[in-house]
């Protein structure tokens, strides 16, 4: 009698458990992975997570979850709870204390598409730009720690249009290796994987099946996925009937009003691999991982950062990525020696005036700086400083003062604002003449640190650029007020491009005489 009590406390400690949103584990998995094997591309297997991706917001943790046939779903269905309370996507916030299950087109918190966004324009989703999020931080798996998933980052991936359709329909007995099935009274597709044997009692492979319990234990020990197939689209709040999985490929624009867009796996009939939407759209995520790869290997798209950079990767819509350099660079003509500033917030200001001494306000040449400091550093050109300055909407710039000096602040694509410090861009994206933008009701001062708060801003990545005047001849001129950095690009005989920046307007295409003594920051590029 002791025991039955002993074992029925110890059902009701794990359902109480389950309700609570902690991280009960699978007993067919192991850290998450299901056992079943898939054939994804010629020499390349996968294996599954154990349930749909999970998040709640009000701890920022991300879970697989507990049932392969678990989703959240809208207001009046789903089976996801915490405590008494059922879970809903149509309550998706910043804050919220539930679970959600559908999501954004790259929102896996890197370069500051959330999870949680609900923007219903597609095209505030293209953290990678015009491209794929394989490999990238933009992929859930890549840049996010599973709690019950292994608990590191880069453990887990999204399959590719290509991977789902060589599942489905290439792979060696591909058309008997899945079929429609209703399991725990949710419809959705099940999977088998690759060396699966009939089982005695249970029809597979063909038409739509309802398992029972009992049957599905067996095939899920036999490695069956479950694709629930009613978890629902959400656009913005709102939460329609359907559901699919979002894929990592990105969908070129095919017409000039369609812009946006992504593929899922549409698990209708037919099963359609590519199917396109809005990455506004929000739809489940199933992550897996290739066979053989080593847990927990570094993230891709880490870099070290090379001497004289700070340590954080800036990434452009065009695939750019690369480290800026510590400081302005400078350069001291009696020992014909090159170096970058002690400081970000470093300039010369007036000593350019002097003949004998350092200076970092240089005439325009077409000869890159960078080649002075070695491989692969180089002046930013016209194109990067306009990607730059207008990333995620223009928020991840701003104008401040730092150590006392003006100047203008870039912010990292996976930025992280610092506990108890602010950031206020305060730029309204309203362009003007050549290419500007207008800084409505900006000061230098909106974003003031000093030396110990400007160290864990820096620590994140932050870059700051001071505004270190301009020189007309031997004259240095509105050093403190104004901020010119040269680009490497050209335009005609006697002009080049620049990044100019005052308290009422920035601009990363202006132009002028290349006779113009103006501040030089280098960028170590990674990948062109």
């Amino acid at each position: 009698m002791k025991k039955l009590l002993y074992f029925l406390f110890a059902a009701v400690a794990l359902m109480l458990t389950a309700c609570e949103g902690n991280e009960p584990v699978n007993p067919n998995s192991l850290g998450g992975v299901l056992s079943g094997k898939f054939t994804v591309a010629e020499g390349k297997q996968v294996q599954f997570s154990q349930g749909n991706l999970q998040y709640r917001a009000s701890t920022d943790t991300w879970r697989f979850a507990v049932n392969q046939w678990d989703y959240v779903g809208g207001e009046n269905d789903g089976t996801v709870y915490v405590g008494e309370e059922k879970c809903s996507n149509t309550l998706i916030s910043s804050k919220y204390d539930g679970w959600i299950d559908l999501f954004g087109w790259g929102t896996s918190g890197y370069g500051g598409k959330y999870p949680y966004m609900t923007s219903t324009n597609g095209m505030d989703y293209q953290g990678n730009g015009n491209k794929d999020i394989t490999n990238t931080g933009y992929d859930w798996g890549v840049n996010n720690a599973i709690s019950n998933g292994g608990n590191k980052p880069n453990m887990w991936r999204t399959l590719t249009t290509y991977e789902w359709s060589y599942l489905f329909y290439t792979r060696n007995r591909a058309a008997s290796l899945y079929n429609y099935a209703t399991v725990h009274d949710v419809k959705g597709v099940v999977l088998l994987p690759d060396d699966f044997e009939p089982i005695d009692g249970i029809t597979t492979g063909k038409g739509h099946t309802v398992y029972s319990d009992d049957q599905w234990a067996k095939l899920e020990k036999a490695g069956a996925v479950f694709l629930p197939r009613q978890t629902g689209i959400r656009m913005g709040k709102n939460v329609s009937g359907g559901g699919g999985y979002w894929t990592s490929k990105y969908q070129q624009p095919i017409s000039s009003g369609q812009y946006g867009y992504a593929f899922f796996l549409d698990l209708g009939n037919p099963i359609d691999v590519a199917a396109p939407y809005p990455a506004s759209g929000g739809f489940s995520v199933r992550l897996a991982r290739t066979v053989g790869e080593t847990q927990g290997s570094p993230n891709p798209n880490a870099v070290d950062a090379p001497e004289g950079a700070i340590d954080a990767v800036f990434e452009l819509n065009n695939g750019k990525r690369f480290f800026f350099s510590k400081g302005n660079l400078q350069y001291q003509s009696s020992s014909n020696k090159w170096q970058f500033a002690e400081q970000q917030w470093d300039y010369l200001g007036k000593a350019n005036e002097s003949a004998t001494g350092w200076t970092d306000l240089f005439e325009w040449t077409s000869s890159d700086w960078g080649k002075k400091m070695g491989d692969k550093w180089q002046t930013p050109t016209k194109e990067d400083w306009d990607m730059l300055a207008y990333r995620n909407g223009g928020k991840w710039v701003g104008l401040g003062n730092v150590h006392g000096i003006n100047g203008f602040i870039f912010l990292p694509n996976d930025w992280t604002l610092p506990q108890g410090l602010t950031f206020n861009s305060k730029i309204v994206i309203q362009e003007i003449d050549n290419g500007g933008y207008i800084l409505k009701q900006s000061q230098f001062t909106n974003n003031e640190y000093n030396a110990d708060q400007w160290e864990k801003m820096e620590k994140n990545g932050a870059v700051f650029i001071p505004a270190a005047g301009y020189r007309e001849g031997n004259s240095v001129k509105e050093n403190g007020s104004e901020g010119r950095y040269w680009s490497a690009t050209n335009n005609g005989e006697n002009e080049a491009f620049y990044f100019v920046f005052s308290p009422t307007y920035y601009n990363p295409n202006y132009h002028g005489n290349k006779s113009s003594g103006q501040s030089v920051r280098l960028i170590y590029v990674i990948n062109k």
